[in-house]
Order: C-alpha cells, then structure tokens, then sequence
C-alpha cells in the first residue's frame, strides 16, 4: 500500500495508508466526470449545420470507441500475462521439489487484491486518457467556436505593420 501525507491535528504530517483501489476510484471517477462533458460537446456540434469537420468528429466518434475497447482489451491482456509469469515464477520452485505450490493470486490475499486492481486499472488507463484527451480538444474547439461568434472575426492572423 502506499502512503500519503495527511495533516493532524497538531500540524504534523503523518503517513496515511492509501488502499490498492484508490488510484482505480480516481480514475473512475475522473472518467465519470469527463465523459458527460465530451457527450454535451459532441452533441452540441450536432446541432450544427453539417460540415466536413463535423462529418469527420461523427466519424472520429464511433471509430475511437472501438479502438479505445480494442486497446483497453489489450492492455488487459498483456497485464494478466505478467500477472501469469510472474505466478508461474513463484510456483516454479515448489512445482519442481514436488511440494504443493501455494496460491499467490487469490483474491481473498492482498496479493490478489492488488493483481484485480493492476489487471482493471491497466483497462481504465487508455479510456481515461482519450475521454480526457477529447474533454481537452472539444472544449478548446467550442471556446474558438464562441469567440469567434462573439467577436465576428475568422481565426486568420492579422497583418502587422
């Protein structure tokens, strides 16, 4: 477990014990918070006029779907492989000897526990960055969007001199 630095009562710091599912609750929720904001975005453009730009973000959205799925699967994936040599390395000597191996990735032992939470936040990370990643560029697009609508001028640059 790791630990945090929480302030006391006198003042002092002292070290909090932070649980292997903290960091997974974080990113959920920092996930949960993120995707309405990009669903409200891209809805907003869909009351738009149909432009080649909107046709290509409509386009953008069912494609990232599926490779966000894709990806999260994958990292799954290649995590619970680790997870596996890693057992596997631990059992090897007592597999060997003829002893009975113990079981490492149990999930009643905190071993287990934190191998569950490896395994989901390994398929939370790549979703998490492309809702933040999209969170960042719509809202950029839309504050252009309203700029430009305010002030009534295009995004060229202007001519010095």
């Amino acid at each position: 477990m790791s630990r945090r630095r929480t302030p006391t009562a006198s003042g002092k710091r002292r070290a909090r014990r932070v649980g292997p599912g903290a960091q997974l609750t974080r990113d959920l929720i920092e996930t949960g918070v993120a995707v309405p904001a990009v669903v409200g975005l891209r809805l907003a453009r869909m009351a738009e006029p149909l432009t080649v730009v909107n046709w290509l973000e409509f386009n953008r959205m069912v494609v990232e779907k599926q490779v966000a799925a894709m990806t999260a699967a994958q990292a799954m994936f290649a995590e619970t492989l680790r997870l596996q040599w890693q057992a596997a390395m631990q059992f090897w000597p007592a597999l060997a000897l003829g002893m009975p191996a113990p079981m490492p990735f149990s999930p009643t032992t905190a071993a287990g526990r934190r191998a569950i939470d490896a395994v989901l936040r390994a398929g939370v990370k790549p979703v998490r960055q492309r809702v933040l990643a999209n969170r960042k560029r719509l809202s950029g697009e839309a504050l252009r969007a309203r700029r430009t609508k305010a002030t009534g001028t295009g995004t060229r640059k202007r001519r010095s001199g």
